[in-house]
């Protein structure tokens, strides 16, 4: 899309992203994102693939550990289920649940 590197609030990623055809996966570095918008990420029903910031970068750096793990991982990031989050990194991924907290 031409935007990656824009510093744009996450919940107006999900709003562009939501909107796309076909579907889009957001891909990001940040790991609290999916929990941190939880209602906007439930309400439109993102996808999303988290790029693992915490796990062991096998002594890259950022960079190198990004490109590696989206390289690794590039055609199961590009065709996870509609509304689907998974953390990524070197060894694997693992589903992200995302659940609403509650306002008790």
């Amino acid at each position: 899309m031409g935007l990656a590197g824009r510093r744009v609030k996450d919940p107006v990623w999900l709003y562009i992203i939501s909107r796309q055809i076909p579907a889009c996966v957001l891909v990001t570095f940040d790991n609290k994102m999916p929990t941190r918008h939880a209602f906007d990420v439930l309400r439109r029903n993102s996808t999303i693939a988290v790029i693992d910031s915490k796990a062991d970068r096998k002594g890259l750096t950022r960079e190198q550990y990004t490109r590696e793990v989206v390289h690794r991982w590039a055609h199961r990031i590009a065709n996870q289920p509609r509304g689907s989050r998974f953390a990524y990194r070197l060894s694997g991924r693992s589903l992200i649940t995302v659940r609403f907290a509650n306002p008790s």
